[in-house]
């Protein structure tokens, strides 16, 4: 529970979810447009509209790299663990 209150709640807020982006002030528009659930609201809004997704390789990718760099961090840091 407290994860999802200090993490996922701010993050739905700022991402575009609740409230258009554009209408946040400009230090939230930048945090936003690094958060992982901006990419996927971002991907997924257009799908939901019916309109073709302009930039969709761009999230896509941005996406795999926020599961890939986590992915190689967690096993170096295992692997340190390990050898200790």
């Amino acid at each position: 529970m407290f994860y999802q209150t200090l993490f996922i709640t701010p993050m739905i807020f700022l991402c575009g979810a609740v409230v258009p982006v554009a209408q946040l002030p400009s230090i939230f528009q930048s945090v936003a447009g690094i958060l992982p659930l901006a990419q996927s609201v971002d991907l997924i809004r257009p799908a939901m509209l019916g309109r073709p997704a302009g930039s969709a390789a761009l999230h896509i990718s941005a996406l795999c790299i926020y599961a890939v760099i986590p992915f190689f961090l967690s096993t170096a840091l295992f692997r340190r663990r390990l050898m200790r």
